[in-house]
């Protein structure tokens, strides 16, 4: 329907309706002077300040009215909505303006009190509603002239293209500025993230610091324990030198034991030589014996019956020399007689040598076996010596045995201590290693936490300068040269009154404070997205208050129109794509500034925490080598007690030959004792047969006399 409508009946509505907007617009102000405003407009801006919800409503209703005027006409409508868009995109267009203008240094206008960074918001906007109400005039007034113009110029069909290209400029413009707005939201939500991770991770780094420092506590402990360690194992390898000091003298003592060993084993073999000769002797001696015995007997019975003969023969004799006394004569007597004496005297020397040959041999005998029993005599005192100091050898050996077994206890349980303690060290040294691997795997998770969000930031920075910087470019392009002089009329006023310098603006008065608030850590807790969101929304809300006064005055297009018609120059649109692009600039160089904040900070602390690691890993180093130092003194006190193992089994072995030489000497006395015992059996068997010999030599001297 609204495509029937001629340009003069749409044109014709649009009048009507600024006359409209223009006579509410002025009934609503209570007196014509500017300077305080009515009670229900300060309501609706203290309500809009204070609550959003109050603002939103009060929106929502002048929405509301907006749709039931709309509503009258559908053509009506589509007109104004064509020009609202195209208010609404130039009005978008000086707040990304007053936005983008945060990094240039613009003065402040008149109107703006000098202490306006010390009031309330409440007092400024107090301050501000007399220029607020002149602007509204002004507009009003500017919508009166385009109302005028635009009834005259009703036929112009050009007026409808620009409008259109206009609207399709205004469109694109919105989209951009609400892309712009999405994209600066997201990365003030993200600087937020990265700050509120970057407070965690000073959190993580100052408990692991207090770990190391624990740890560092740990280890100088572990150190001084080692300390005490290795002045307990010189203790114990002076100990073991003088261990082996006396090792080397039960070795000596050991030599001269197996060398009175071998001593005791040669006299044991010369004894059994010596006893075996003495056997051999003894039945030599005995055998001889009982050959004397019966020779001394077969001679005594043979001298007996020689003896008997002859004193038979004697006897007969004389019987016969008696009976023939008378009848023989005396030289035949005489004969007879010298016969029988010789006879006699030659048996008589017979036995007499006899007699001599027998005690010469029994003198013989005697004095071999005098010089056989002094031999023996010698030996057993000897032997008896040598028994005397194999004892008192033996008795210091037992007694060094014994104080070297002593020894060896108190090593064995020093060593059994030190072995311990060992131990302990090493499973201190495996958690303190766990504890380390821990440390360094948070470490290295928060610092690839770190890279990503850095290369997050980054990458955001790079792709938010070209597109701020493309977007304005395109605005700048796309723009009229026929639509500068209404930019410049309209900005005139605006950016006079409305833009301030940097340390100044609204925007960088809000990203101060909000930065203010993030870096109080007391103020900022750490779920505060919501917050900052609702902040964000209320000052973009309070914002769009201000400017909505001239959204539903659509006739001021109509004036810029008709200086589009009137034909401005390029130089305009030069001049007001200037601004623009100072605005990108500043906005590009404050998010680089910010950016670059960021990361020298994070620099600052991954430098720190590289530091931290590097002192983490020299002492995890420093722990490496106590533990390696350690294993070489628990191998080398294991390598002691094998040691000390060999010395205890040398030391059983010692014992074992020691009672074997000592059961060996009691053998060994056992054996002289019996040699003794022959011995002492012998003389006395000697002497009994020398005193036998010595009567049968008696009686054969008495015989000898007797037959004398």
């Amino acid at each position: 329907m609204s495509k029937k409508l001629s340009l003069e009946e749409r044109l014709s509505l649009a009048t009507k309706k600024g006359r409209k907007k223009n006579k509410r617009s002025t009934s609503n102000l209570s007196s014509p002077s500017p300077a305080i405003l009515s009670n229900s407009e300060q309501e609706i801006n203290s309500a809009s300040f204070d609550d959003p919800t109050a603002g939103l409503e009060s929106n929502d209703d002048a929405e509301n009215g907006d749709d039931a005027v709309r509503l009258q006409n559908t053509e009506e409508s589509n007109t104004h909505k064509l020009i609202t868009t195209a208010v609404e995109s130039t009005a978008h267009i000086d707040l990304d303006k007053a936005d983008n203008s945060e990094g240039t240094i613009v003065p402040l206008p008149q109107w703006l009190p000098k202490n306006f960074l010390e009031l309330s918001v409440d007092e400024l906007v107090k301050q501000i509603s007399p220029e607020y109400q002149r602007l509204n005039q002004q507009i009003d007034d500017l919508t009166n002239e385009l109302n005028k113009k635009s009834q005259i110029e009703t036929r112009d069909s050009s007026f409808f293209k620009l409008v259109k290209e206009k609207d399709d400029l205004i469109d694109q413009l919105k989209k951009e500025g609400t892309k712009l707005a999405e994209t600066e939201l997201r990365q003030s939500n993200q600087i937020k993230a990265l700050r509120a991770k970057i407070k965690d991770l000073e959190y993580d780094v100052s408990a692991l610091s207090e770990d190391s420092a624990q740890n560092v506590d740990n280890f100088n402990e572990l150190q001084s324990l080692y300390h005490n360690l290795q002045g307990q194992l010189a203790e114990a390898t002076d100990k073991l030198k003088d261990t082996d000091k006396q090792r080397d003298l039960l070795e000596t003592f050991e030599r001269k034991i197996e060398e009175k060993d071998g001593l005791i084993k040669s006299l044991q073999q010369s004894l059994d030589d010596v006893e075996k000769l003495l056997e051999k002797e003894r039945t030599e001696f005995q055998m001889e014996k009982k050959a004397l015995q019966e020779a001394t007997i077969d001679q005594v019975t043979a001298l007996e019956t020689k003896l008997e003969q002859l004193r038979i023969e004697l006897d007969n004799s004389n019987q016969i020399s008696n009976g023939k006394s008378s009848r023989d004569d005396g030289v035949d007597n005489d004969e007879n007689g010298s016969e029988v004496k010789q006879h006699t005297s030659s048996q008589y020397n017979l036995l007499k040598e006899q007699l001599e040959s027998s005690k010469a041999n029994w003198n013989s005998i005697e004095y071999a076996l005098n010089i056989k029993i002094v031999d023996l005599e010698n030996h057993l005192t000897s032997t008896r010596k040598e028994k005397t100091r194999f004892e008192e050898a033996y008795q210091t050996a037992l007694d060094s045995s014994e104080t070297l077994s002593e020894q060896l206890e108190r090593e064995k349980e020093n060593h059994l201590n030190a072995a311990s303690q060992v131990k302990e060290l090493e499973r201190q040294i495996e958690t303190l290693k766990l504890s380390l691997q821990s440390v360094n795997d948070d470490y290295n998770l928060l610092k690839k936490k770190y890279d990503i969000q850095r290369a997050q930031l980054e990458k955001n920075d790079d792709n938010s300068k070209p597109h701020q910087e493309n977007s304005v470019g395109k605005v700048i392009e796309k723009t009229p040269s026929e639509l500068t002089n209404s930019l410049n009329s309209m900005n005139g006023n605006i950016e006079d009154e409305w833009i301030l310098p940097q340390e100044n603006s609204m925007l960088s008065l809000s990203i101060s404070k909000l930065e203010e608030l993030e870096d109080d850590s007391s103020m900022k807790p750490i779920g505060n997205g919501s917050h900052d969101t609702l902040g964000s929304e209320e000052t973009q809300r309070f914002s769009r208050k201000n400017v909505d006064f001239s959204i539903d005055d659509i006739p001021e297009e109509a004036a810029d129109l008709q200086a589009i018609q009137e034909g401005k120059s390029l130089k305009s649109l030069n001049n007001t794509s200037i601004p623009y692009r100072r605005a990108s600039a500043q906005l590009s160089n404050s998010n680089g500034h910010i950016s670059a904040q960021l990361v020298n900070k994070l620099s600052t602390e991954l430098r720190r925490l590289e530091g931290e690691l590097t002192t983490s890993r020299e002492s995890y180093n420093n722990l490496l080598s106590e533990k390696a130092k350690a294993n070489d003194e628990i191998l080398r006190l294991l390598e002691e007690n094998d040691k000390f193992n060999e010395v205890n089994k040398q030391k059983d072995e010692l014992l074992r030959k020691v009672e074997q030489i000592q059961s060996q000497l009691e053998t060994s006395l056992q054996l002289l004792g019996e040699k003794t015992e022959q011995v002492e059996e012998l003389e006395n068997d000697v002497s009994d047969l020398k005193e036998m010999m010595h009567e049968q030599v008696q009686q054969m001297v008495e015989i000898q006399e007797k037959m004398r």
